[in-house]
């Protein structure tokens, strides 16, 4: 069994077979790359959100930070490419 970057895509894949029984490794392979991309756009949106919000509010360290999380998660996605 292979163990993805995020533990919550293992712990996602788990639940999807669980509730549809065993899968075949092809297609619990598939599936883990799918949830990861589709893991990795929303939370893309939602940290450009993020920092969009930061900046209206004027709060130049809340700023600094959403801006970090969003690079930290541009990182994520850089890693998650390279498995894929």
């Amino acid at each position: 069994k292979k163990a993805a970057a995020d533990p919550r895509l293992d712990e996602l894949m788990n639940l999807v077979m669980l509730r549809r029984g065993t899968i075949q490794e092809e297609n619990a392979e598939d599936i883990k790359k799918f949830l990861a991309e589709e893991y990795a756009k929303e939370r893309r949106v939602t940290l450009a959100r993020a920092v969009k919000d930061a900046e209206m509010s004027g709060d130049e360290a809340l700023v600094g930070s959403a801006l970090q999380e969003f690079h930290n998660h541009i990182g994520y996605e850089e890693k998650i490419k390279k498995e894929i």
